[in-house]
């Protein structure tokens, strides 16, 4: 008896085993389950017992690894507010290749300059092949309506006190 199937998977996937080799027999996993397939998505080791049409047996076994998923974090390099019409670098964690939302960006690090607030992910594939996501929203700072107050008008030489509002010190 021979068992095929992906042996190496990613957190949370899972894995078809088939077992083949026995004609007119039967199949038997250490899970309990028979029938010659069986989907499994934890780690370990799974032995099939066939059984021949004669009562005789056969046995096979693999063992399943399962990769943990990659912890991705996103940065950026002005923080997660910018004033209107600046950029920002925003940059994943070290990978294997790279996907960014919006944009389908391909790199590890990307500049932004986002016009409203946005939401952008990027999904990384490490060495495992094993997939990880990071979000981060840049918001946009409001602008401050700036405004003097004062006299309009002034004789030549005298003082003249004008007043701003609107912003902070």
């Amino acid at each position: 008896v021979v068992i095929t199937g992906e042996l190496v998977i990613c957190a949370g996937g899972s894995t078809q085993l088939t077992a083949s080799g026995v004609t007119g027999g039967t199949y038997q996993w250490n899970t309990g389950v028979g029938g010659n397939t069986i989907t499994v998505s934890t780690a370990g080791t799974y032995t099939v017992t066939a059984t021949y049409g004669n009562g005789c047996t056969s046995t096979a076994s693999v063992t399943v690894v399962v990769n943990p998923k990659p912890t991705v974090t996103m940065t950026s390099s002005r923080g997660e507010s910018i004033c209107p019409g600046e950029s920002t670098i925003l940059k994943a964690s070290a990978g294997q290749s790279y996907l960014w939302t919006p944009g389908n960006y391909t790199s590890q690090s990307i500049t932004v300059s986002p016009a409203v607030q946005t939401q952008y992910t990027v999904e990384v594939v490490d060495a495992n092949g094993c997939k990880g996501t990071a979000t981060k929203t840049i918001s946009i700072k409001t602008i401050p309506a700036a405004d003097i107050t004062g006299p309009t008008v002034s004789c030549a030489g005298e003082p003249v006190e004008l007043i701003a509002s609107g912003g902070s010190v």
